[in-house]
């Protein structure tokens, strides 16, 4: 079990700010220079994210780090009127709400045992609804694209949603058997 999560692609180039390092992006190679050699969590966490940190580099940056004037960064800057890392939270903040969770990995373990903690809550309190699984199909469905997308918050309410249907069918099929 890994204890440290790389950190994430805006942690890393909060790091790289604050110990004035730069990054270039050269082809599909990343150059990062400072005043003396990484150390620390830093080089594995850049390691494990390095694709990422390429795109954001080239999308937001203009391929360097600190970003280019004109960039996507400089522009997100400059209508906020704020300093450079308030403009990355707000860019890390919209890339939250548009893209799912992209600054962390999707965990599969952590999602199974939600599932499990479902199915098992309707097993437990509504087993009828075991019988007619097809209503449980379209949050099933909404379970596995919130998973997709790596959105926990939505994931979560799909799960709820499945619990919730599950609970409805089991008290139809009760007063329909009373």
């Amino acid at each position: 079990m890994e204890l440290l999560m790389p950190q994430t692609t805006i942690q890393i180039l909060r790091c790289l700010s604050l110990g004035t390092y730069t990054a270039r992006v050269e082809g599909d190679e990343l150059r990062i220079r400072g005043p003396q050699p990484l150390a620390g969590p830093l080089p594995a966490s850049i390691k494990a994210n390095r694709d990422e940190l390429i795109a954001f580099l080239n999308e937001w940056a203009d391929g360097v780090w600190p970003p280019a004037p004109g960039s996507g960064l400089r522009e997100a800057q400059q209508i906020l009127g704020c300093d450079l890392s308030t403009a990355l939270d707000a860019v890390e903040a919209a890339l939250r709400r548009y893209a799912g969770c992209v600054t962390r990995p999707w965990d599969t373990e952590w999602a199974a045992q939600k599932a499990a903690e479902a199915l098992q809550y309707l097993g437990r309190n509504f087993p009828e609804c075991l019988e007619n699984l097809r209503v449980l199909d379209e949050h099933e469905m909404a379970a596995n694209e919130a998973a997709m997308r790596g959105d926990r918050d939505a994931y979560l309410e799909a799960l709820r949603s499945y619990c919730r249907a599950g609970r409805d069918e089991a008290l139809r099929i009760r007063r329909g058997a009373a």
